[in-house]
Order: structure tokens, then C-alpha cells, then sequence
């Protein structure tokens, strides 16, 4: 059987059916959404497809978490029929004036078309390279497989006997959820989920680049344009050398990496090199998130009286940022700590009464516990420090935005502070580090970078637009800096876009780099492999696709699935060794470990061969205990017999 034809006419079928399925949602939830953003001129109609996405999520939560909601489709549609009859006929309405409601309109249109737009471009990108097969893809599918079978709290790890995640899972899960509400099979939502978020990220950066720019109108909105372009788009200085230099099939991975220490590489990602290699990682799920506490930051400012629903949404990018991304959690704290100071006044005891109500919201997402992680120590930094010369070589084409963003207007102070925020953490990461398994600052530039960038881009999209709203003579100076720093910035996605657009065959289905048999045993498995069932087949390879495939596909679990992975994420845990089953010597061996291990599942193939010689009989011995559901040359996936 082959893999999904990739040069079906009708491809784009299901995503669709996503992206209509994300805009009925905005719809639904609005009622909700703008009681979150009285405070903004709009009252968030420019964000109300985001709005649906994450007030979905947050419902989703929260009913996931009290044990009130099962996960699947019906039950996720009665939740937004719900969310969505309570908001329009059962919550009381809120006067507006005619011109409110054409602002209203017209912000509505413009974020429908800014979100669809994001939304095509990405599925085909997406449609031309959509396997999920390099890198750690399977891993970021294990988490939503396991998080898409999780009816109780917590996420469960598939690769540690479904012990609960000490990974930052939620993430996945929110992708989960949306796979469910959408109807998508997994190897369809690995691909669906990045999309809506390539689109949810470049409509919040429009409107966090709007709000932040004071001035006209017409200022306003080049810099939401100029956000999306240096947040999504734009390159270290080395990817726009490669986009013109470099040739080969990854060509484009060395631009993020382009700094070194004394005793290691590290990593500087940037949003379209993350989002182009397809891992769905907690530093890329996070980056709405913090652009949510950035958008409630500028709206807590502007407001004179805080009511609670102007609150949910700081408390949110606060809790949702330690449960996806622990990393990007002391910077959401200090986004509410600039609110506090750039409002240049003292909140009133009504005002701090209206954060218990919000932070109550918040704290409900916080409940089950994390599950113990890593551990990780403060260590002085002695491994190298970054100069000024390295920092332009990975913000090199954000950074002159930064010379202009203070001119006069709204939020002047808050963007000043924020500038701030962004040196000390730069300096931070130079003075200390996070000292974990890898005994070097690798993780911490890696995470605090990437949020600089998210930070820095929208300030220095900012800072541009000022200054090519100024008169004409000094205007055409910004414009011709401007495209000094934008026009090379995005050779690297002009590039790869080309590369894209010139594929022939496109599909979405993330098995299409699986062969044909590979395919359809995996189909095969995932069909009949039942939530909690136990999976032995051989340990996994840290970035080898080929390895615990069961475990990473279906709803099943296997004793230990990548070991590499799992030693960072459970230093000091011992591994157990599910090939014990096969080294078994006698009937009675293996029937012990039979009653020891209790398999639901037993793999028998390429890698479980390369590791043990097993006993002549053995394959005899399991067929009288155990039924072949796949008897390939290759591999042969045996399913216990009830009772044995």
C-alpha cells in the first residue's frame, strides 16, 4: 500500500476545513474574547481569530483538568456550541457606539485577512516537505499522540511506560486539542497544528507591532506589517550569506548556528528557521504566548481602571508560559512588573482586588503539578562571553530597528523599560547560566535569545515605522535603512519559499517519507493499538525516525523509548530493558517475563534483531502465547492473547 498520493488535486482539503473550523471558533468565542480587551479601542476585534484559538484552548483546559470533558470530537464541539450559545444570548450585551462598530469592522476584516493569508502561505510550505522524519519530529508527535489520549491529568510520557511528562507537554497538547476540535488524525495534525500557529503568531505580532507604534493610523499599521516581517521572516545575517552562497539540501541549517563557546556550539534559532524545520518545540508553541502578555501589557497601560477580564489575559501568558515554556516565564513576569511601573501610578485597592478573580482563572491551569524535571543549578558563566560583533551576527538585522523605537507618544516609557528587559537579559546569559546535563550555557542562549528576537523585532518595528513617518527628506533616509536591513534579512525566506513553490508534489500527511509497508503498519497499529497498552519493542535512538515507532504513532507506550532523550529528561532514573524478553532461553524464562512485564504488544523486527540473537524457538514459543498482526520479513508485531 502506498503512502497518500502526494499528487492528489485535493491536498488542501482538510486544512481547509482547519482553517474554516479556527474562524468559527473566533466567532464563537467573541462575546468572551472582547469582555478580555475592553481597553483597547477595538475592544480585540483585530485579534478575534486568535481570540477563538486560545479561549477554545483555555476552556479546553480547564474542563480537561476537573475531569468534565472527554477527549473527543463530540464532546469538544458541545464545548464551543456552548461557549458560544453562553456568550451571545445568555451574557448580557455591551453598548456600542457607531463608530466603535465601524472600527470594530473594519479591524475585523483586516485581521480576517492578515490570519488567511499567514494561513495559505504556510500550507504550502508545510504541503511541500510535511513528513515528520529528521530532527526531533517524532519526538514532538509522541507528546501530541499521548496528549490526544490523555482523558485524565497529566500527559503521560509514551517513552517511559506512560509515566507522567516531565517535558514541557502542554504545549502539545494545546496542538492536541486543536487535532481533536478540527477533527484531524495525527498524521495530519502534526502539519495542521504548526499551521494555525504560524498564523495565530503572525496576527499577534501585527497587532503588538500596532499597538506599541503611537501616531496615525496609517504609522500604526506599517509597523504591525514590519513586526510580522522581522518576527516570522527575517534571518541571522548568516542565513541571508547562505540564501545567496550555500548550496546542498540543508543548506540553511548553519544559520542557527553561528556562535560558539570555549567548550560548545550554540544554538541560534530564529521563528522561520523553527517553524521551516517542522520540530514543534516549547520555544516555538511559547512565542504566542508571550506575544498575548506583550498585547495585555499595552492594554493594562492605557487602561485607567482594571476590571478582572482585563486581567485573564497577563495572568494567562504568565501561567501558560510556565506550563508550555518554564523558560519564557520570567519574562512574562516582567511584563506585568513594567505595567506596574510605565502606568507612573499606584494601583487603586479596587484595581488589586480585580487580579484575585483573573489570577484564580490562571491558577486553575497550574493544577496537576508539574512533574519533577531536570534538575538544573546557577552557575557563574566561564565558558566565553558574547561580543558585540557576535550579537550582530545573530540580531544583526534587528538591532538598528532598536536606535529608533524611543521618539515621543503612547507607551514611550513602557517601550524604553522593555528595551531594558532586553539588555539585562542579554547581559544575564553572560553572566550566568542555567547548568544542566550538557554542562554549558547552550540552553540558556538558545531560550533567552529567542525570546530577544521576539521582543527586539517588535520594538524595532516600532522604532522604523517612527521614523519613516517623519518628513519627507529624513523619511527617505529610514526608507533606504529600512530596506538595507529587510530586504537581505529575508533573502533566506525568499529562498526557501522559492525552494517550496517549486515542488511539484505536495500532501500534508506527516507518514509521506515513511515506504509503502513501513505505512501501512503503522496504520495498522495505530488502528488497533488502544490507549495504555503496553508496547515492548526495542530502546529508541535519539534522532533516528526509525526507532519506538509504535510508541511514537499510536496510543500505546513503550518501556523506554529514545534514551537518549529520556537521560535529559530523567537524569540519575534507571533505564529498564524490555530486550530481556528476547534474550529468554527457555519456555518457562519467557513465560515469566511474560507475567513480569505484561505486554499488550511485542515488536520483533530490524532493530530488535540488531541487539539480540534470540533462542531457535523462540518465535515458537511466542506464537503458542501470541497472535502475528504483522508477519513481514522485517518485522512482526505480535498481540498477547487475552489471558496470557
Amino acid at each position: 500500500m502506498d503512502p497518500l498520493l502526494q499528487t492528489e488535486p485535493f491536498w488542501w482539503l482538510p486544512v481547509l476545513r482547519v482553517f474554516a473550523a479556527t474562524l468559527l471558533m473566533g466567532r464563537a468565542a467573541w462575546p468572551w474574547w472582547s469582555r478580555c480587551w475592553r481597553g483597547r479601542p477595538d475592544w480585540g476585534a483585530g485579534l478575534w481569530p486568535a481570540g477563538g484559538i486560545l479561549v477554545y484552548l483555555l476552556a479546553a483546559q480547564l474542563f480537561w483538568r476537573t475531569g468534565w470533558m472527554e477527549l473527543k470530537f463530540v464532546w469538544m464541539l458541545l464545548l464551543m456550541v456552548s461557549l458560544g450559545i453562553i456568550g451571545h444570548w445568555v451574557l448580557p450585551s455591551m453598548p456600542c457606539s457607531p463608530s466603535r462598530k465601524k472600527l470594530m469592522r473594519k479591524e475585523a476584516v483586516r485581521a480576517f485577512w492578515i490570519y488567511a493569508v499567514l494561513f495559505g502561505y504556510w500550507t504550502l510550505i508545510r504541503g511541500a516537505d510535511p513528513g515528520a522524519q529528521h530532527t526531533e519530529q517524532p519526538m514532538d508527535v509522541m507528546w501530541m499522540r499521548s496528549a490526544m489520549v490523555a482523558d485524565t491529568p497529566p500527559v503521560r510520557d509514551a517513552w517511559f511506560d506512560n509515566a507522567p511528562a516531565t517535558y514541557y507537554a502542554d504545549g502539545h497538547q494545546a496542538l492536541a486539542f486543536l487535532a481533536i476540535k478540527t477533527g484531524m488524525p495525527p498524521l495530519l495534525a502534526v502539519n495542521t497544528g504548526q499551521i494555525i500557529w504560524f498564523a495565530l503568531t503572525g496576527l499577534l505580532a501585527f497587532q503588538a507591532g500596532a499597538t506599541l507604534c503611537p501616531g496615525k493610523a496609517r504609522t500604526r499599521y506599517r509597523s504591525g506589517w514590519l513586526a510580522i516581517g522581522f518576527l516570522l521572516f527575517v534571518s541571522t545575517p548568516q542565513g541571508a550569506f547562505d540564501a545567496f552562497f550555500r548550496e546542498g539540501h540543508f543548506w540553511w541549517w548553519s544559520a542557527s548556528r553561528v556562535l560558539q563557546d570555549s567548550t560548545s556550539e550554540l544554538i541560534t534559532e530564529f521563528p522561520f528557521f523553527s517553524f521551516y524545520l517542522g520540530d514543534n518545540h516549547a520555544h516555538l508553541l511559547g512565542v504566542p504566548i508571550l506575544l498575548l502578555g506583550l498585547l495585555s501589557a499595552a492594554q493594562l497601560i492605557r487602561t485607567t481602571c482594571w476590571k478582572w477580564p482585563l486581567l485573564v489575559p497577563m495572568m494567562l501568558s504568565i501561567v501558560w508560559s510556565w506550563r508550555m515554556n518554564p523558560w519564557q516565564t520570567p519574562t512574562a513576569l516582567a511584563l506585568l512588573g513594567l505595567v506596574f511601573i510605565s502606568r507612573h501610578r499606584k494601583p487603586g485597592i479596587e484595581e488589586l482586588k480585580a487580579l484575585y478573580p483573573a489570577l484564580l482563572t490562571a491558577v486553575l491551569l497550574m493544577w496537576p503539578a508539574r512533574a519533577p524535571g531536570p534538575g538544573m543549578s546557577v552557575a557563574w558563566n566561564t565558558h566565553g562571553h558574547t561580543t558585540l560583533m557576535e550579537l550582530l551576527l545573530v540580531f544583526g538585522f534587528l538591532i538598528p530597528g532598536l536606535c529608533w523605537g524611543f521618539q515621543r507618544g503612547r507607551y514611550r516609557s513602557f517601550r524604553a523599560w522593555l528595551f531594558l528587559l532586553v539588555a539585562g537579559m542579554v547581559l544575564t546569559v553572560e553572566v550566568i547560566y542555567l547548568e544542566d546535563l550538557f554542562q554549558n550555557r547552550m540552553n540558556i542562549v538558545f531560550k533567552v535569545y529567542y525570546q530577544v528576537w521576539i521582543l527586539v523585532a517588535v520594538l524595532g518595528a516600532v522604532g522604523w515605522a517612527q521614523g519613516c513617518a517623519r518628513p519627507l527628506r529624513v523619511s527617505l533616509v529610514f526608507q533606504t535603512l529600512l530596506c538595507i536591513c529587510l530586504i537581505p534579512g529575508t533573502t533566506y525566506a525568499l529562498r526557501l519559499t522559492g525552494e517550496a513553490l517549486r515542488t511539484s508534489s505536495r500532501s500534508l500527511d506527516a507518514g509521506t517519507a515513511e515506504d509503502g509497508r513501513t505505512r501501512l503498519t503503522l496504520e495498522i497499529a495505530d488502528a488497533l493499538i488502544k490507549p495504555g497498552e503496553r508496547v515492548m519493542e526495542a530502546p529508541g535512538k535519539s534522532y533516528h525516525p526509525d526507532t519506538s515507532q509504535l510508541a511514537t504513532w499510536t496510543a500505546g507506550h513503550t518501556p523506554i523509548g529514545w534514551a537518549g532523550h529520556q537521560r535529559q529528561w530523567r537524569p540519575g532514573v534507571p533505564h529498564p530493558d524490555p530486550l530481556i524478553l528476547y534474550r529468554a532461553q527457555t519456555e518457562m524464562e519467557l513465560e515469566a517475563l511474560l507475567l513480569l512485564w505484561r505486554p499488550d504488544w511485542l515488536v520483533w523486527g530490524r532493530e530488535e534483531q540488531e541487539h539480540v540473537t534470540p533462542h531457535p524457538e523462540w518465535e515458537t514459543w511466542m506464537d503458542a502465547r501470541a497472535d502475528r498482526v504483522i508477519n513481514d520479513p522485517g518485522r512482526v508485531i505480535f498481540r498477547m492473547r487475552a489471558g496470557e
